[in-house]
């Protein structure tokens, strides 16, 4: 796949249907709102600590462990908080399922030459530099996280893999900035029907590899015929303890 310069993926964009704006989701929402109530029952807590009566002092320390309690849930179940590619499940066994995905917008970059997690580094620096407005063209403006962030896998340890942000569904495709970095591409991708095969645990290692061979063999069992590459999909930062991490093997399947 060769790689795109801005012009080149401006002219994408105006080619591409149109995607349908929409406002913040309930899960951003839901993220500040999070986000912010620790701070303020942190601040509550310290104005109770400081009061001369013992009971509201006892209540000050309930309270500033309430919020910590809920900063550490914010922390560790973050994919909770940010928006989620849109998909409606057509059936489920177990942890594999068929997925139809609505059309989305898309940022990503093509990684060569390097081991699985040193690709999926790279490529999550170069794109998260673009949403962070570091890398745009005039812009500098900030592009909300969504979740997952997605990467080829590939049969071999060392290939050519593509790392994929989902641009936020309030976004439209032609008022995204332009990317700086020349390996940084926009690109809108039509609805699709997806298999996804859905496991936990750490995604540095060749896990992500093992669940691709064990994804084809659920697809072919259900008698379906994949298109592409599988794609990984992590839905968690690093910092998430792995047995509470969503992680993801997907693959369009033929119409």
């Amino acid at each position: 796949m060769a790689h795109l310069s801005a012009t080149s993926s401006r002219a994408s964009w105006r080619s591409a249907p149109a995607l349908k704006k929409r406002g913040p989701s309930p899960r951003q929402w839901l993220g500040h709102a999070v986000s912010t109530l620790p701070i303020l029952a942190l601040g509550a807590a310290a104005w109770l600590a400081l009061s001369k009566n013992s009971e509201r002092r006892r209540s000050g320390a309930r309270v500033a462990v309430a919020a910590l309690g809920l900063g550490l849930a914010r922390w560790q179940w973050a994919r909770w908080f940010v928006e989620q590619s849109n998909y409606t499940v057509e059936f489920r066994i177990g942890s594999f399922e068929v997925r139809r995905y609505t059309p989305s917008a898309r940022a990503e970059t093509i990684v060569e030459g390097l081991p699985w997690k040193a690709a999926l580094n790279e490529g999550f620096r170069r794109i998260a530099a673009y949403t962070v407005g570091r890398s745009q063209h005039e812009a500098n403006e900030r592009i909300a996280m969504t979740a997952p962030v997605t990467a080829t896998v590939g049969p071999r340890e060392i290939a050519t893999r593509t790392v994929t942000f989902t641009m936020p569904r309030s976004r439209l495709l032609s008022s995204l900035p332009t990317p700086k970095d020349n390996r940084v591409r926009l690109r809108y991708v039509p609805a699709r029907r997806v298999a996804a095969l859905r496991f936990h645990g750490r995604y540095g290692n060749d896990l992500p590899a093992k669940k691709r061979d064990e994804l084809l063999a659920r697809v072919r069992l259900a008698g379906f015929h994949a298109l592409g590459e599988v794609t990984f999909a992590g839905y968690d930062p690093p910092s998430t303890l792995p047995w509470l991490r969503r992680n993801e093997v997907l693959v369009d399947l033929a119409r």
